[in-house]
C-alpha cells in the first residue's frame, strides 16, 4: 500500500484475492495514496444553475468504464477522470446550495484519519467511491484475513444506487435542475453513511491486527526467556 501525503486511496481489491494491507498496522494512513481528491476553490453562489448542471454532465461523460460497464477508478486515466468529476460534483453542490450531510462523525476517527478528513465538508474521494464500486469484502493484514460486515455491504449498495441515480439524471439530453439537485443530495447522504461505517471498520481491523501482533510479540519474548532459563538450567545440570 502506498503512503499518501496530500490525499488518500483505500486498498484496491484484487481479482484473485482480497486486498493485502500488511502495511496498515501501525500506520493507518498507509491505506491511502495521493491523487484521489481535487481541492475545491472558494466559489460564489451567484451562478446559472442549468449551466452548472451542464458542466457537471460533461464531466460525468468523461468518466471511464471497463468493458463490462463498471466504473474505472483503478487506471491512472480512470482515477484522474473520477477525481475530476468528484471535484465538479463538490463545486456544483456548493454553488447550487445543496445541503451537506452531517459529517460530525469524523471527530471520532483516529488521528491519522482525521488528518485525511480534517473537517465536515464533503471531501469526496475516489478511494471511498472505489471501495463501494468494487464491493470490497475483506482484507489481508499480516497474513490474516478480516471481513467487512453486512452493514457495510448494505450501505455500499445504497451508495451505488444513489450514484447510478445521479448518472441517469446527468445522462439525459436535457437535464432537469430539480431532479439533479435532489439526486446530488441523495448521493451526499448515502456517501456520508458509507464513508462513516467504512472508516470505522478499517479502524477496527487495524486495532485487532495490532492486538494480534502485540500478543505474538509477547509470546515470542516469553519463549526466548524460557529458552534462556532452560539453557542456564542445563549448564548447571
Amino acid at each position: 500500500l502506498d503512503v499518501c501525503r496530500s490525499g488518500a486511496r483505500l486498498p484496491r481489491r484484487s481479482r484473485s484475492r482480497p486486498p493485502v494491507m500488511s502495511n496498515m498496522v501501525g500506520d493507518p494512513t498507509s491505506a491511502f495514496r495521493a491523487g484521489c481528491v481535487v481541492q475545491v476553490a472558494p466559489v460564489c453562489l451567484r451562478h446559472d444553475g442549468r449551466a452548472i448542471v451542464a458542466g457537471l454532465a460533461r464531466a460525468h461523460r468523461r468518466l471511464l468504464h471497463h468493458p463490462n460497464g463498471k466504473l474505472d477508478l483503478q487506471s491512472d486515466a480512470g482515477g484522474r477522470a473520477g477525481a475530476m468529476f468528484l471535484h465538479h460534483l463538490s463545486v456544483a453542490a456548493e454553488r447550487l446550495c445543496c445541503e451537506v450531510a452531517d459529517r460530525s462523525y469524523r471527530k471520532s476517527f483516529a488521528k491519522n484519519y482525521q488528518l485525511l478528513f480534517p473537517d465536515t465538508k464533503r471531501n469526496y474521494r475516489t478511494d471511498v467511491l472505489e471501495a463501494c464500486i468494487e464491493q470490497q469484502d475483506s482484507f489481508f493484514v499480516n497474513g490474516a484475513q478480516y471481513r467487512l460486515t453486512d452493514q457495510i455491504h448494505e450501505l455500499g449498495a445504497a451508495l451505488r444506487l444513489a450514484w447510478h441515480g445521479l448518472g441517469r439524471c446527468l445522462g439525459r439530453e436535457h437535464e432537469d435542475l430539480g431532479e439533479v439537485v435532489a439526486a446530488m443530495a441523495a448521493l451526499d447522504v448515502a456517501w456520508a453513511r458509507f464513508e462513516h461505517r467504512y472508516i470505522l471498520e478499517l479502524m477496527g481491523i487495524e486495532e485487532e491486527a495490532r492486538g494480534i501482533l502485540a500478543a505474538a510479540s509477547a509470546l515470542e519474548r516469553r519463549l526466548r526467556r524460557e529458552e534462556r532459563e532452560y539453557g542456564r538450567a542445563s549448564r548447571k545440570g
